[in-house]
């Protein structure tokens, strides 16, 4: 598992024309800063600098930086399209 991944589910009360109606929903929550370690830890095992990394994967080395250090967020996408460049 990659850095600490939760699923919370969230219950909301919307009001409709009859009363109350119940939304149920589930959401995936990432810790980020987690995440981040984990994926740095990936990259420097496979010997493959930050920089190589963020041109295969298009994006700029401070911001695949800002994302290993946890100071922006994952997502499921970024997630794949980082484990995908590690493994080329």
């Amino acid at each position: 598992m990659l850095g600490k991944m939760k699923i919370k589910n969230l219950y909301q009360s919307h009001a409709s024309g009859n009363g109350k109606m119940l939304i149920y929903k589930t959401v995936l929550v990432i810790d980020h800063f987690r995440t981040g370690q984990k994926m740095k830890l990936l990259r420097m095992s496979k010997k493959l600098s930050l920089r190589k990394l963020a041109k295969k994967m298009k994006i700029s080395a401070p911001y695949l930086s800002d994302l290993e250090r946890g100071k922006r967020n994952w997502n499921k996408d970024r997630i794949k399209k980082y484990q995908n460049n590690l493994n080329k």
